[in-house]
């Protein structure tokens, strides 16, 4: 069943349709009919069957609400002409269906999309944002407002003077002044002794490996010694003994009396040592 596309709204539609003989062999078309032989409906997305009322019609007339006439039974036979009732195109759903059905032929199906455009609108599909003038889309005219090369250096400058403005610079200087200074800074930098190269700022920091691994290493080897070190001057230390005397040595006692006699004090209070 094949489904053709129609602007929704449109009037005045003439279809044709072939119906087939069914009680002849070979699959010929069916032929002398007329519009009060066959009955025909139509159904909208979702709605209920609508009969149409058939109507007389010629091959040539005008467009006629339900207009039903053979075509050529002799050059064209089976071909029929169908004016369908325009409330059948109306806005509001997408899709319409018709059925053609009858004695001594078999039924025929119409389908119709429904869309918002007009596919047999070769301007412009009928879209109201299209025209058939492309040329008002950019005409010379518009073309030639384009900045020239002065307008567009001096836009240039104006943005120039906005970013220094952010960035609290006095109009007038440059950007790319200011960039040009501060690659060239950089570079001295980078050239000024081990600089900003990796050999440099691991030197910095005292990291002689760019291997991390490495460098963890030779710390844990580091701490390794200081660790061997602590424990040989610990042993050295654990040699030294103090002897505290649990009684005061005699002679030191008879130096101490010997002294206070000297100065006139009581040796009394020394146990009575003479």
């Amino acid at each position: 069943m094949a489904k053709s596309l129609v602007k929704k709204g449109s009037a005045s539609r003439t279809e044709y349709v072939w119906l087939l003989d069914s009680s002849a062999a070979g699959g010929v078309g069916k032929t002398g009919l007329t519009f009060s032989g066959p009955t025909a409906y139509y159904a909208r997305n979702r709605g209920a069957a609508t009969a149409i009322t058939l109507a007389t019609q010629t091959a040539t007339g005008a467009w006629s609400s339900g207009g039903f006439v053979e075509v050529d039974s002799a050059n064209m036979p089976g071909l029929y002409r169908f004016d369908p009732p325009d409330a059948a195109f109306a806005s509001g759903v997408n899709k319409v269906i018709f059925l053609i059905k009858g004695s001594g032929f078999a039924p025929v199906i119409l389908e119709f999309q429904l869309v918002d455009f007009d596919p047999e609108n070769a301007a412009s599909l009928g879209l109201t944002n299209l025209d058939a003038t492309v040329s008002s889309r950019a005409t010379q005219a518009s073309v030639d407002d384009l900045p020239t090369n002065a307008e567009f250096v001096a836009g240039l400058a104006a943005a120039d003077d906005a970013v220094l403005a952010r960035l609290g610079t006095p109009a007038g200087a440059s950007v790319s002044a200011d960039i040009a200074a501060i690659k060239s800074d950089t570079t001295a930098i980078v050239a000024d002794g081990s600089g900003l190269d990796a050999a440099g700022v691991r030197a910095a920091i005292g990291m002689a490996s760019p291997n991390l691994d490495t460098q963890l290493a030779v710390i844990s080897s580091q701490i390794g010694a200081v660790g061997s070190s602590s424990t040989a001057i610990k042993a050295k230390t654990d040699q030294l003994t103090f002897t505290v005397p649990g009684v005061v040595d005699a002679n030191v006692t008879h130096v101490i009396a010997d002294a206070v006699r000297q100065d006139g004090s009581n040796d009394t209070n020394w146990g009575g040592q003479p």
